[in-house]
Formats: C-alpha cells, sequence, structure tokens
C-alpha cells in the first residue's frame, strides 16, 4: 500500500511494522537540485538525543520506501540542551533506521534530512548474520548533523548513511553538508544475497568535517563494494584535529575498487589531513584506487599498517593505484 501525508509538521516516532511505501509530497522531488513544494516536515514527538528515531524499520519488514519528507531532529516543542553546529537544539538520533534481523528492500530517496546526533539514515542488521540487499539510500539531502556536546553521550558522530553487518546497499547522488562523516560501512563476512547494484557508493557530493567515506572491515565471503564518482570537500571544526577523504581499512581477502573520486581538504590546512588511506589490507586482495584527484591536504595517499593502533596490522597495507592525480599536496604519497 501507499499512504500520501500532505504538507505540514507532524511530531510523530514512527514504527514501520508492515510493507509500505509512505510518500511526502515532495517524493518525486530532488531536494539537491530540484523546486520543492510545501513540505511534510517530520520532527520527534519523544526527546532523546541519544535514541529517538523518526522512523524505525521492525523485524523482517521487508520492502518499506519512504520518500518526499523533511526529517528534522529539532522539534521546536522540545529542548534537550545540545546543540548541533548551526545552534539546532538536536532532539533525536537518527531519521531512518533499523537494528533488525532480515530487513530487505528498503527505499529512503528524495528527502531532506538534518538536525540529528548519529546517522541520517542506519541500517545494522542485529543481531548479525543475515546479510540483506535492496538497499537504496539515494536522491537526499542530509545537513548539519552531530553533536560536540560531550553530555550528549553521542558526541563525535554525525554522518549521512551507516552500513553495518552485511547490509548491501545501492548509495547515490545524495548531496551532504556539514556532516560529520558521510558514509560509513562495517563487518560484512556475508555475500550480497541480491544484484551487485547493491553494492555501490556513486556519484555523492559531501562537504564534511571528518571523513567523506570510512570502508571498513570486511572479510570471509564479504561482496566488494566500488566507491565510485564521489565529490568529498573539507570542512573545518575546532573539534576536529584529523581529516582524510576515504579510508579502506581492515578489508581481508575481499578487494574493494575506489575510482574517479574527487578529494578536496583545502579548507583545513592546520590539520594533518589525507586524501586517501589504505590501512589493514591484505595482499591477497588488495585495494584498487584508480583515477580521481587529490588536492590542499598533507598527504595524497597513505598507505600503512599502523596508525595509533595497539600494534601493527599482521598483513600490512596493499594497494595497486593507477590514473591518480594529487596536487598541493606536500608529502604527496606515503
Amino acid at each position: 500500500h501507499t499512504l500520501d501525508v500532505s504538507a505540514g509538521t507532524y511530531a510523530e516516532d514512527v514504527l514501520v511494522d508492515k510493507e509500505l511505501t509512505i510518500r511526502g509530497p515532495n517524493h518525486s522531488i530532488d531536494p539537491c537540485s530540484g523546486m520543492r513544494v510545501p513540505e511534510a516536515i517530520v520532527v520527534p514527538k519523544t526527546k532523546d538525543i541519544a535514541s529517538t528515531v523518526l522512523f524505525y524499520i521492525d523485524a523482517n519488514t521487508d520492502d518499506v520506501t519512504i520518500v518526499g519528507f523533511t526529517m528534522d531532529g529539532d522539534n521546536p516543542s522540545l529542548t534537550s540542551g545540545f546543540s548541533s553546529t548551526n545552534g539546532a537544539d538536536i532532539d533525536a538520533a537518527e531519521a531512518v533506521a533499523t537494528y533488525e534481523t532480515g530487513v530487505d528492500n528498503l527505499v529512503v530517496k528524495n528527502n531532506i534530512i538534518k538536525n540529528l546526533s548519529y546517522f541520517g539514515v542506519t541500517h545494522y542488521d542485529y543481531p548479525a548474520g543475515v546479510a540483506s540487499t535492496g538497499h537504496e539510500i539515494s536522491n537526499n539531502k542530509f545537513l548539519d548533523l552531530g553533536t560536540y556536546d560531550a553530555g550528549s553521550g553521542i558526541s563525535f558522530w554525525g554522518g549521512g548513511v551507516l552500513l553495518y553487518n552485511n547490509g548491501y546497499a545501492h548509495v547515490h547522488d545524495n548531496c551532504m553538508t556539514n556532516v560529520r562523516i558521510g558514509v560509513q560501512t562495517g563487518n560484512y563476512y556475508r555475500a550480497n544475497p541480491g544484484a551487485g547494484t547493491y553494492q555501490r557508493i556513486e556519484d555523492n557530493t559531501m562537504s564534511v568535517r571528518r571523513r567523506g567515506i570510512f570502508h571498513n572491515l570486511f572479510y570471509s565471503s564479504a561482496s566488494p563494494y566500488t566507491l565510485d564518482d564521489n565529490t568529498i570537500t573539507a570542512v573545518d571544526h575546532a573539534s576536529e584535529i584529523y581529516w582524510d577523504g576515504i579510508l579502506v581499512s581492515s578489508h581481508q581477502g575481499v578487494s574493494s575498487t575506489t575510482s574517479n573520486n574527487d578529494i578536496d581538504g583545502t579548507l583545513v590546512p592546520a590539520k594533518t589531513s589525507e586524501g586517501l588511506e589504505v590501512w589493514n589490507v591484505r595482499s591477497t586482495a588488495p585495494a584498487i584506487i584508480s583515477g580521481g584527484t587529490v588536492t590542499g591536504v598533507d598527504i595524497g595517499l597513505f598507505v600503512n599498517n599502523y596508525e595509533g593502533y595497539a600494534s601493527d596490522a599482521g598483513e600490512g597495507a596493499h594497494t595497486t593505484v593507477s590514473g591518480l592525480v594529487a596536487t598541493d599536496c606536500p608529502i604527496g604519497a606515503k
């Protein structure tokens, strides 16, 4: 079924427990490029900066589509006392999330997502063990995510998309402004049960305070992702010490591909900064880097097996590189 929602403001913590398309007035209009009509704005009903979710997808609920809304974690009628970097009072952690097993075909598209403490969209299979597929997160505008208020219990987060425990997705054509992390993946060890389309992160634009893409922890039977044609630029923030565009880390026998990404760290000249970093990737399946540009960082490409952890990565770090152009990077590659 399809549920059409009219323009207006709704204070709701929504639980979706059946196959359903939920459509706001802008379900066909990309907020990154189109002219929007009056919005259906969803704000949190419950004030909890660490756990409130605006749309929660319940266990074993496939084929949910959420399109055409503004999801705002700042409800003017609530006061958490914890602020975003833009001064908004954050009352919620996530816009769309599931922490359940067996959720396939989640589509989040054409939404404006802002003023949240944790991630805009989270697919976290829990308990881990069943790979999911068919997820599409596309054409969303993510704005002003994360807080640095230590008392919140959830400072130093604020990301666009989190995919964890074998959730295979196509993340594309999103625009992200003033987020701490653009896209983060982690703990993949089962193969994609669906099509290869659902293991791509591509054509996104991200302005980030800490990192564009954190592509982490793929091993065993995991299917490799492709990170392609993303544009990542730096946002300076006093609470951040380091900055990097893309980090590929802890890939053991799974060879990711990073191609034609453009990374610009010019706006964080006072920080330690890297364009692309490869850490703890085995020689049997090196990370593949091809094309793209890096500019305005200390190190254009950093391949290393130790970065402040308790011990060296036993397998070192391995990558094959071709066609990458680094400019205004004093160290170049290391």
